[in-house]
């Protein structure tokens, strides 16, 4: 059977930073998820819950999520869709004030109006609860498309970022945000694996995270407990989006910016896909070929023109049986795909 997305680059990323020592070296994988037609943790338990509609994509390394935003209606806000992750399962938020936090992943934004209106944004994700006591963070992306990392205490006081470059619209961009602990700026940010400047702003002395649990969200701010309404709608898509306890090198950034990825969405990491560009949805084998790609209709793979409908219909079933003994068809498929070989006009001069 070809190789599970989720297996595949997940397993990628925890066995790079593994080799480079990540648990003592910069930080801990807290969450990482890869939304492999699920909403789950690849690397922990920290599973989340859809609200209202988070369908799933296509994206650059496979399949992801995405969200259409949404309006809160004072005084009446409605929910917006976005997953999250209930207060007593998520993390800590008080660890990152001694160690720091790193947040990585894939976004696409397809507007540049984000959140509530013209001078608003739109919440990537973000762990933090409306109550004052229960502030906490959160990585936004502003109407005119800047990232923004904000910061908050128990008492609302802020330490808040802004990237000085904006990311682009209509296309996958690799974002990642660290910060150190410090109680003014701290951070860094990065676009595809490289640091890009940014300004900060404090408002008041920023005294740390205040303990949790507090929940999660993705894809919008919360307003109250899980489930319930919700602000701040991101537009757009998300993937291979992680969280981490400490620091992050630029090194480690840029491995994971680097790490490969599946451009057609096949299930087959690139390196080793010999078949770019199968359409969405085929069935292929480990090394990302699909059998209209082994064997396609206007000749072989290795060039030029079937000889005659025979030589055709002969290397489709041998292809066929490879795959059935494969576990990747059934014999009923391939019987099926035999008939509709033997009726086409492929190999027909």
């Amino acid at each position: 059977m070809k190789p599970s997305k989720a297996r595949t680059f997940a397993a990628a990323t925890v066995a790079f930073f593994a080799c480079m020592g990540m648990q003592s070296q910069a930080g801990t994988l807290i969450a990482l998820w890869d939304f492999e037609n699920n909403y789950n943790d690849s690397v922990s338990s920290h599973d989340l819950t859809e609200r209202g509609s988070v369908p799933f994509v296509a994206s650059i390394s496979g399949v992801g999520v995405a969200f259409d935003g949404g309006i809160a209606i004072a005084p009446s806000p409605i929910p917006i869709d976005a997953l999250d992750l209930a207060g007593i399962s998520a993390p800590d938020p008080a660890n990152f004030n001694a160690q720091g936090m790193s947040l990585m992943g894939w976004l696409r934004h397809s507007q540049s109006a984000q959140g509530n209106g013209p001078n608003s944004s739109g919440t990537i994700i973000a762990q933090s609860g409306w109550a004052i006591a229960e502030r906490g963070w959160a990585l936004n992306m502003t109407s005119d498309g800047f990232l923004n990392l904000s910061l908050r205490d128990s008492t609302d006081q802020r330490n808040v970022a802004n990237t000085t470059i904006s990311i682009p619209e209509d296309e996958w961009t690799h974002i990642a945000v660290t910060w150190d602990g410090s109680s003014a700026d701290g951070f860094t940010f990065y676009v595809n694996g490289n640091i890009v400047g940014h300004t900060s702003l404090q408002v008041g002395a920023f005294g740390g995270f205040p303990n949790g649990p507090i929940q999660m969200t993705l894809g919008a701010t919360p307003l109250g407990a899980p489930g319930g309404v919700t602000e701040h709608g991101f537009i757009g898509e998300l993937d291979h989006v992680s969280v981490w306890l400490g620091v992050l090198t630029p090194a480690e950034v840029e491995a994971d910016y680097n790490i490969n990825l599946d451009g057609d969405g096949d299930g087959v990491l690139d390196d080793i896909d010999l078949c770019p560009n199968t359409p969405i949805g085929a069935i292929v084998d480990a090394f990302g070929c699909s059998i209209e790609q082994l064997v396609p209709c206007d000749g072989p793979i290795s060039g030029g023109e079937w000889k005659n409908h025979g030589q055709y219909v002969s290397t489709l079933a041998k292809t066929t049986a490879a795959w059935v003994n494969a576990g990747l068809i059934s014999q009923a498929e391939r019987n099926e795909l035999i008939s509709e070989a033997s009726n086409s006009d492929c190999g027909r001069n």
